[in-house]
This record gives structure tokens, C-alpha cells and sequence, in this order.
């Protein structure tokens, strides 16, 4: 399984926003939508090993996590309008609990930021923090469970820095460049391809296309 996580420092966690303006307006949903799109998609294939989590993370009293299941989702389109309306349609959803509620298949949300995030995916994998810092991805070789962490266009915090090192989350570089996150998906998805194979299903046979 390779789990994606994002963590947005601005998207509106409420979901009272339009679609017509995903990048103002609801805070840079469209750059969740776009890593959500090289997370899943092959071409003509969705990924079903792959696991997203859209961390809103803006409001420290309102976050929210949304979990798309590529083994379960249906309907999942390669575009940001109908990409961002299945977040929407999550965080309207929502409830105070904070555990997974199921909205529809493959589609889950929750009440809670990064830190129970983390706490909930304990012991699931290994955590590789995407950091130019990092070790260098050529000779870096993929654990099998690995969850890869991305910050949005804002970077981690100190603390998210310090929390994310605190448990042991290793450090892997893609080079000395800053890389928009869809882009450091598709290579790290590359990169993981060459030791695991991707499972995969038909797009048009899940009516994805």
C-alpha cells in the first residue's frame, strides 16, 4: 500500500465554497486536487494500492481530514472541478466525532488535523517526508508500506517539522529544487514503480473517464 498525505495550511475546511474558485476562494483546494490526480492516475488506469489523505489543517479548532480509497473509490475523474467537488462533498459530511466516517465508498472523513492522523496510520508504514534536505532518491530504496507526507504551497512548520522528526519520519530528497507537489507525486510514483509494481485498475471499466 503507498499512502499520500497533504497537508493544506490554507484550504477552508468547511466546504462552504464554489467550485468556479478552487484556488482563492477555498483556499488552494486546486493544488490538493492535482496531487490527488498523479497520486491515482495511471493513464487509462486508476491506482487501487494508493491511499490519499487531504489534511485541512488551516483552522487549528476546524481541521478535518478527507481519506480517498483507491481501491474503492468510484467515479474518481482526472480533473480538479469534479476532483474537488468529492472533497466538498467530504467535508460537508463531516461530524464532531473524531473518527473515520464513511461518505461514500472509498470516500471517508474526519474530525481531526495531522497528529491524529499520524497516530491513526501508526504501525500502518514508514513515513518518508519529501524534503530536499533528504536523502537522495536515486539511491534511496522504498519500504514496502511507505506514506509519503507533502506540504501544500505553504511550507511544514517548525513544529510540524520537529513532530514529524520526533517520530521518526525519514527524509528523502528529490533534488536541490522546490518541485510543485502534483509533479513530486508523479516522480516519487516513478520512482516506487521500479521496485513495486503498481496495481491497477482499467479507468473505463470503473467508469472513471
Amino acid at each position: 500500500m503507498r499512502r499520500f498525505i497533504t497537508v493544506s495550511h490554507t484550504g477552508d475546511s468547511s466546504g462552504n465554497w464554489t467550485l468556479n474558485d478552487l484556488a482563492a476562494g477555498a483556499g488552494r483546494v486546486d493544488l490538493l486536487c492535482r496531487n490527488i490526480q498523479s497520486a491515482f492516475f495511471l493513464s487509462h488506469g486508476l491506482r487501487e494500492d494508493v491511499e490519499f489523505y487531504a489534511v485541512f489543517a488551516a483552522s487549528p479548532v476546524r481541521q478535518k481530514t478527507v481519506r480517498i480509497q483507491g481501491s474503492a473509490i468510484q467515479m474518481l475523474h482526472p480533473d480538479e472541478r469534479s476532483t474537488a467537488a468529492r472533497l466538498q462533498q467530504a467535508l460537508v459530511a463531516s461530524w464532531s466525532v473524531p473518527d473515520w466516517k464513511d461518505v461514500q465508498k472509498g470516500l471517508s472523513v474526519a474530525a481531526f488535523g495531522l497528529e491524529e492522523l499520524l497516530a491513526d496510520l501508526k504501525g500502518k508504514g514508514t513515513l518518508v517526508l519529501l524534503d530536499p534536505k533528504g536523502e537522495p532518491v536515486e539511491s534511496w530504496t522504498p519500504p514496502v508500506d511507505p506514506i509519503f507526507l507533502l506540504s501544500d504551497h505553504v511550507p511544514f512548520t517548525k513544529a510540524e517539522y520537529a513532530q514529524l522528526d520526533g517520530i521518526g519520519a525519514q527524509r528523502v530528497s528529490l533534488g536541490p529544487h522546490w518541485y510543485h507537489g502534483n509533479h513530486a507525486i508523479a516522480i516519487i510514483q516513478w520512482q516506487v514503480d521500479k521496485h513495486q509494481a503498481p496495481v491497477s485498475a482499467d479507468a473505463r471499466s470503473r467508469k472513471l473517464a
